[in-house]
């Protein structure tokens, strides 16, 4: 379970699990070729880009999530709109 952290990145809140030091962040990615920016989502632990979800909406997706540097399967994702401790 992620909730919103206290922080924002690139207009989108930064959520953090609350059992380890997993981040899911907006992040921007810049081609080193043609200078076009794209951006997604990350799941990260220490900097490390675990999985990863590309998209230019301002939302956590549900779908779309692909292996980066983490472990088989990918992350089951689902969103709320609301948090309740």
């Amino acid at each position: 379970v992620y909730r919103p952290a206290e922080r924002r990145w690139l207009d989108c809140d930064v959520y953090v699990n609350r059992h380890s030091e997993c981040i899911v962040s907006r992040e921007k990615q810049t081609s080193s070729r043609t200078g076009k920016s794209r951006h997604g989502f990350v799941l990260g632990e220490a900097g490390r880009p675990l999985y990863g979800a590309p998209t230019e909406e301002h939302q956590v997706p549900e779908k779309g999530w692909k292996l980066l540097q983490g472990q088989e399967p990918v992350p089951a994702v689902q969103t709320f709109s609301t948090w309740s401790a």
